[in-house]
């Protein structure tokens, strides 16, 4: 994405997300998560824990989880594990955390396979992540593995790690942390139920499973064991005797009125738009005066159209405009004042402000009669989203607005969302690959679109009617149904960013 300074304009909103919540034009927002969770801190690789509604930056941004439960009890006691041409010493040297918690995975002189095993029940059609810390000691090759079905994953403990030969489980990963140590992880769907073996063990190389151990030689350490219902690994959950759960990550800032008088537009205001000069209904006199650009309702009867929402707008001898809106609880809002100020927000009438037996109004005429803006973020997925989510990833005032991911039949569109339309753009996501996400309105032109950039590659949505209100109170950030999600640089600009600033 391009710095702010290339943009042209200052943005309304900016919040970096890289080290803080902190933001530009917003107030202090507002973080839950109702559990600790952990998280690899950028600046030294190594694994730390966040307190109780305490928020966790990572190497790509803000790191945003669904709920998830480590299904594997005794995370960090192999000792409590089962043992296949193996044993273990306890706490033989220091892992992710700094801690000297590494369980050493010895090798007997047996040939077959050398690993430690866990055994739990698995769903049909369910899936599941099994992730590990492990660090290279005599083998600089280990396995992943479900001794039943016979999947497997392999990886390579060297330089920056890397992923060997794979066969049955899907989206194998590895990634470096601190202490020489590395996080490698699987996913994959059982066809059956059963009773899974899920085993870590040592190799000898790719694809080598069973081979003649070095007796009393410590193949691998690990630490860690994370098994849970996720389409990918998530952050690591410790346990002891029983399962443990991270609740989910929640962020929104309140908008302050003045930023919702900026952007908000009222449906009706496209209809009444087209005709300038006027609309009337029930019986309206309009006065215009020049010298003070007023507009003076010296008799209005609401009573008979109220309950359908009906638009007043009017226009001076300079062209300037005054519209409202006259909702079903007898309240009206729009670019316009009450004859009472203190009744008024930028302009907007408080619905309690409004007496509808009032005989004279008097409302200022101003130029501000438009919601124009772009709203973008670089957004990162831990996985492609799967059938059957529609989550709002940016929105106000629920799940539904501005920047979505939504999935349908074969394709995972990116989408944009005033609540009545919706610009789409079959652009999927991929699993660890940042992606800038764009949305686009103007109520001048009546165009909302959704633009994505990758690897600086623009791509657009189509271009629809923009006619629907966004409302606006809260601005919100949430992750990929059952991915964690990454975020950074979040803002929000008062025009429609061309191309070359997206």
């Amino acid at each position: 994405m391009s710095t702010i300074a290339l943009k042209g304009h200052e943005p309304l909103v900016h919040a970096p997300l890289a080290n803080s919540l902190d933001a530009k034009g917003l107030a202090a927002a507002t973080f839950t998560r109702a559990s600790t969770g952990t998280y690899i801190d950028p600046a030294d690789r190594r694994l730390k824990t966040a307190a109780i509604n305490t928020p966790r930056f990572e190497k790509n941004g803000l790191l945003l989880e669904p709920q998830s439960t480590n299904l594997f009890c005794y995370s960090e006691a192999l000792e409590y594990w089962n043992h296949y041409g193996s044993s273990n010493y306890s706490n033989a040297l220091d892992g992710p955390d700094g801690n000297v918690a590494m369980d050493s995975i010895i090798e007997d002189g047996s040939t077959g396979q050398h690993n430690v095993y866990y055994t739990i029940n698995v769903s049909a059609g369910v899936y599941y992540s099994f992730s590990v810390f492990v660090r290279p000691s005599a083998r600089n090759w280990c396995f992943l593995i479900d001794n039943v079905i016979g999947a497997y994953s392999f990886f390579n403990l060297s330089g920056d790690g890397t992923i060997g030969t794979n066969n049955g489980f899907s989206n194998p990963k590895i990634e470096k942390v601190a202490n020489s140590c590395y996080r490698i992880s699987v996913t994959y769907v059982p066809s059956s139920n059963h009773v899974a073996y899920f085993a870590l063990g040592a190799s000898t190389g790719d694809g080598i499973t069973d081979f003649a151990g070095w007796d009393g030689h410590v193949g691998v350490l690990a630490w860690g064991v994370q098994l849970e219902q996720q389409w990918v690994a998530t952050s690591y959950i410790p346990t002891g005797a029983a399962t443990v759960t991270r609740s989910a990550d929640s962020v929104y800032w309140p908008l302050s009125d003045s930023l919702k008088s900026v952007l908000s537009i009222d449906k009706a205001w496209h209809t009444s738009h087209q005709n300038q000069v006027g609309a009337s209904f029930g019986t309206i006199y309009c006065d215009f005066t020049d010298a003070t650009a007023r507009a003076k309702f010296t008799s209005l009867d609401i009573s008979p159209y109220a309950s359908s929402g009906k638009m007043i707008i009017l226009r001076d001898s300079t062209g300037k405009l005054a519209w409202g809106y006259l909702g079903a609880v007898y309240s009206v809002t729009g670019c316009m004042v009450y004859k009472d100020p203190a009744l008024t927000i930028r302009g907007w009438v408080t619905a309690s402000g409004f007496n509808t037996s009032d005989t004279a109004y008097t409302f200022d005429i101003v130029n501000a009669c438009k919601a124009e803006g772009t709203v973008e973020v670089m957004f990162t997925p831990g996985c492609a989203p799967e059938a059957g989510t529609y989550p709002g990833i940016v929105s106000c005032n629920g799940p539904s607005g501005f920047t979505s991911l939504m999935y349908s039949n074969a394709t995972c569109p990116a989408a944009a969302y005033d609540g009545t339309n919706c610009s789409a753009i079959g652009e999927t996501p991929v699993g660890g690959q940042q992606i800038l996400m764009a949305t686009r309105f103007s109520s001048l032109t009546r165009q909302l679109q959704i633009s994505t950039k990758r690897a600086g590659v623009l791509s657009h949505g189509g271009l629809t009617g923009f006619d629907g209100a966004f409302d606006l109170g809260t601005l919100q950030l949430a992750c990929v149904n059952y991915c964690p999600s990454y975020f950074k640089n979040l803002s929000v600009y008062r025009r429609w960013l061309p191309d070359t600033e997206l």
